[in-house]
């Protein structure tokens, strides 16, 4: 989606590896097809799910890296989803969601010794009998967003992981991602659309 001398913006598509996976794939993760196209320097300041679609953001030179890795840390990057979920909530209905999460042999779950997650959520409209929330992330856990929502509200639609109903594709899409430019401190913000039967 852009790019100059210091960074990339990339529209991750869903079924596809953020990173370099741990079992062997055929097929490139995104951060290695950056490094094919623009060179090993390339390095991913944040990472989505495989099933996750939507917005990254990688940097170009060791020095954008560490200054969005220090954004990241400081919560100074802006990170909005797009979730589907199997229940009718009122419309304009929000709320923060601050259980701790732990996380261990490729699951995460609620649980009051875990690390501090806080995740806001907001329904932004009606799909049938599915609610569409954004939802912005503070913290950066482990399918932090999965856990939580499934946890309070009801699971995403496709999750099988955390018992959402099946469906063609999981129902999460990071839709927007602002932060300071690492080089020239400039405001930046991308946003995407949806999910393909949404107008918005």
């Amino acid at each position: 989606m852009y790019e100059d001398p210091h960074i990339l913006v990339v529209d991750k598509e869903a079924g596809e590896h953020s990173q370099p996976a741990a079992q062997a794939s055929s097929e490139p993760s995104v951060l290695e097809r950056c490094q094919a196209d623009y060179g090993q320097d390339i390095r991913l300041i944040h990472r989505l799910d495989r099933d996750t679609s939507g917005l990254l953001v990688l940097a170009r030179t060791r020095e954008s890296a560490r200054a969005l890795g220090f954004a990241l840390r400081t919560r100074d990057i802006t990170r909005v989803y797009r979730a589907r979920i199997g229940v009718l909530l009122p419309l304009g209905a929000s709320g923060t969601i601050s259980d701790p999460l732990k996380w261990a042999g490729g699951r995460t779950w609620v649980d009051p010794t875990g690390a501090p997650a806080i995740t806001h959520w907001s329904v932004v409209a009606h799909r049938g009998r599915a609610s569409e929330l954004d939802v912005r992330l503070e913290t950066g856990r482990m399918h932090q967003i999965r856990v939580h929502l499934a946890s309070r509200l009801g699971p995403i639609l496709g999750d099988k992981k955390y018992r959402g109903e099946p469906r063609d594709r999981l129902y999460l899409r990071a839709i927007h991602l602002a932060f300071k430019h690492p080089h020239t401190g400039e405001d930046m913000s991308f946003r995407v659309k949806g999910f393909p039967d949404s107008s918005a």
